[in-house]
């Protein structure tokens, strides 16, 4: 039987990512960075938040260092854009976009492969 996702099964997905005080701290910076306080939508941004993290290793981007600029800068430019903020999703998707790819054949950012 399937059931809907709950804050409580983003932050089980999330904390086999990051740990729990990374996890908020990057929930924080997306909120400010999206001019945003409540609580009310929290669950949508921690879950586009997740989306980012695994888009960006989808494509080979080592996500396991939260404090790396330009990682956190691509999660944010993925959450202004699936929210498209100030109504400017296209401008950010293209942002992210080209940031991803960057990353993606910058050396200090591809994951190492698993044995």
């Amino acid at each position: 039987m399937y059931t809907t996702p709950t804050i409580r099964h983003w932050v089980l997905i999330s904390t086999y990512i990051l740990s729990f005080k990374e996890v908020a701290a990057v929930l924080a910076a997306v909120k400010e960075n999206l001019r945003r306080s409540g609580t009310a939508l929290d669950d949508d941004l921690q879950g586009d938040i997740d989306a980012a993290l695994m888009d960006l290793q989808r494509v080979g981007i080592d996500t396991s260092d939260q404090s790396q600029p330009l990682i956190i800068k691509a999660v944010k430019l993925y959450c202004r854009w699936q929210q498209d903020y100030m109504g400017k999703g296209e401008q950010y998707c293209k942002a992210y976009t080209g940031l991803m790819q960057a990353l993606s054949l910058a050396g200090d950012y591809i994951a190492e492969p698993e044995n």
